[in-house]
Parts: structure tokens; C-alpha cells; sequence
């Protein structure tokens, strides 16, 4: 050996004790450190992940923000259509209502032209007999004293109101 290079000191043994102890703690951080930093990877491993799957999330995300667009504007034409089927649903139904009062009123004016009918068929029968009769002149009046054309101008009357309230009672039974 050199003569120069002195041996290490020796250590006193509480010195010796004080260096593993600190030897120790330092083994302790150096765990801890280590632990540290394989947690600190596996982050920077996600971090990258995260950083190259951003692009695909941020298409997405557009792809579904242009199909809500879509979709809102879909569903305000439904519901502008519905509006408006509904609008003309009304529309539809005053029709409806018109027509059926347009009816009914045709109906009585019907009814009422029937009537008037009537009368005028028994009107023209009365005047058909009376014509008859006054045609026939006095043969007629001689056979009977006279009672010959009232009678049967009375008959004839008696039918015609007897046809009324039959008709009458089958518009009612019905």
C-alpha cells in the first residue's frame, strides 16, 4: 500500500449505528420513491392514452352534436306538422258542422215542400171532384137531393186526412 493513503477511520460503533439507521430511512424513500414514480408513469401512460384518443372523442362528440342538431330540427317540423294537422283538424270539423246543419235545414224544407205538396194533391182532388161534379152537372144533384156530391167530397177528405196520420204515425213509430 501507499504510504501515502491512510486507512479509513474506523467507525465508532453509535457512529455506525447512526449511518444504518440513516441507511434505512434512506432505503425507505428510495421505496417510496419508487413507488412514486411507477405511479407517476402509469398517469403519464394514461395521459397519453387520453391525448391520442381525444381526437376520436372530439368526433364523436361533433358527430353527436350535429345528429342532436338533426334531431331538433326534425322535431320542431313535427311538431309544426302536427300544429298544423291539428288546425286543420278544426277546419275540418266546422265543415262537418256546417254540413250537417246545411243538412238538417234541407231536410226540413224538404219535409215542409212535402207537406205543401200534399196539401196541394188534396186541394187539386177537392177540385178534381168539385170539376167532376159540377161537369156531371144535375144528374148527380137530382139522384140524391144534393147529398150525392158533399158525400163524397167529404169521403175524399176523410182519406186524405186518414193517409196524413198514417204517414204521421209511421214518421214517429220509426
Amino acid at each position: 500500500m501507499p504510504e501515502n493513503v491512510l486507512p479509513p477511520p474506523q467507525p465508532v460503533p453509535s457512529e455506525e449505528q447512526e449511518l444504518r439507521a440513516k441507511l434505512r430511512v434512506l432505503e425507505a424513500q428510495r421505496r417510496v420513491d419508487e413507488e412514486r414514480i411507477r405511479e407517476l408513469e402509469s398517469r403519464m401512460d394514461e395521459a397519453k392514452q387520453f391525448i391520442e384518443a381525444r381526437p376520436r372523442l372530439t368526433a364523436a362528440l361533433n358527430k353527436f352534436k350535429q345528429d342532436l342538431s338533426t334531431t331538433e330540427r326534425e322535431l320542431k317540423d313535427a311538431v309544426a306538422e302536427r300544429e298544423q294537422t291539428e288546425v286543420k283538424l278544426v277546419e275540418a270539423g266546422e265543415q262537418l258542422e256546417m254540413a250537417m246543419l246545411d243538412k238538417e235545414m234541407a231536410e226540413d224544407r224538404a219535409e215542409n215542400a212535402a207537406t205543401e205538396l200534399e196539401t196541394i194533391k188534396e186541394r187539386l182532388a177537392e177540385a178534381d171532384v168539385e170539376l167532376n161534379v159540377l161537369k156531371g152537372g144535375s144528374s148527380a144533384l137530382e139522384g140524391d137531393d144534393g147529398l150525392g156530391v158533399k158525400s163524397t167530397l167529404a169521403y175524399i177528405q176523410l182519406e186524405r186526412q186518414n193517409e196524413r196520420l198514417k204517414e204521421a204515425l209511421m214518421r214517429c213509430g220509426a
